[in-house]
C-alpha cells in the first residue's frame, strides 16, 4: 500500500511530474497485448490503498497523481533514513572500508499504462536503480552506465571486489570494470524479465 507518514505524505505536489505514458483509454491499452489485458482486469484498488474498492484501471489521473506524490514522498523517507546509515558508518571510523551497493527488487508502474505495482512488461516495472560505491575506486565515482545490468550480477561483484573466486555456477558478471573506468568483455546486449503465469493459471 501507499502509506508514508509525515512530513513525506506531504512533500510532494500531486500537480508536479511527467506524463502519464499510456494510450488514450485502458480499452486501448488492454489491446496492445493478451496478458496487459488480462492485468488490467484484476488489478484491484484495495491493493494499492487500503479500503479503495473496484479496479486500478478505473481511477482517475487525480487519483494516479496522488499516488505517485505518496510514492515520492516513500523514496524521500528512504533516503533519508539512508542518511542516518551512513552517518553511523562514518561514526564508527568504518566509511573508507564500507563497500555500500543500493537496489530494488521491482520498480513501480506509478499510473503508467493504467497500473500500478510491479506487474508488466514495461520499463516502469523492471528498471531500477543499482548504485556501487567502493571506496578504493574512485576513478568511476559519480558516473553512470548505460549498460544492462541485472540482480544477479551483484554477487559475483561483491565476491570480486573483495578478492574472492566466485563459483562458475553463478549466472551473473562481474560490474568491478565499470566501477574500475572500464567495460567487461563481450557484455550482455539484453536484460531478462521472467513471469510463470501463476496467477494466470489460478
Amino acid at each position: 500500500p501507499f502509506i508514508v507518514p509525515e512530513p513525506y505524505n506531504k512533500i510532494y505536489d500531486p500537480a508536479d511530474g511527467t506524463t502519464f505514458r499510456r494510450a488514450a483509454n485502458w480499452q486501448a491499452e488492454a489491446q496492445s497485448h493478451p496478458y496487459l489485458a488480462y492485468e488490467l482486469g484484476q488489478q484491484q484498488r484495495a491493493n494499492f490503498r487500503p479500503g479503495a474498492e473496484g479496479k486500478v484501471r478505473d481511477w482517475g489521473d487525480d487519483n494516479f497523481r496522488r499516488i505517485r506524490a505518496l510514492y515520492y514522498g516513500m523514496i524521500s523517507e528512504v533516503d533519508a533514513q539512508l542518511g542516518r546509515i551512513w552517518q553511523a558508518v562514518k561514526a564508527a571510523d568504518a566509511w573508507d572500508d564500507t563497500i555500500i551497493v543500493l537496489t530494488s527488487d521491482h520498480a513501480e508502474m506509478m499510473g503508467d499504462h493504467f497500473m500500478l505495482g510491479k506487474g508488466g512488461f514495461f520499463d516502469g516495472s523492471f528498471h531500477i536503480p543499482l548504485i556501487i560505491r567502493d571506496p578504493r575506486r574512485r576513478k568511476a565515482a559519480g558516473a553512470s552506465v548505460d549498460r544492462f545490468t541485472e540482480a544477479v550480477d551483484i554477487a559475483p561483484t561483491l565476491l570480486d571486489l573483495l578478492g574472492e573466486v566466485f563459483p562458475p555456477h553463478l549466472d551473473g558478471q562481474s560490474l568491478k570494470p565499470f566501477l574500475d573506468a572500464g567495460e567487461p568483455d563481450n557484455w550482455r546486449e539484453a536484460a531478462h524479465w521472467e513471469f510463470d503465469f501463476r496467477s494466470v493459471a489460478d
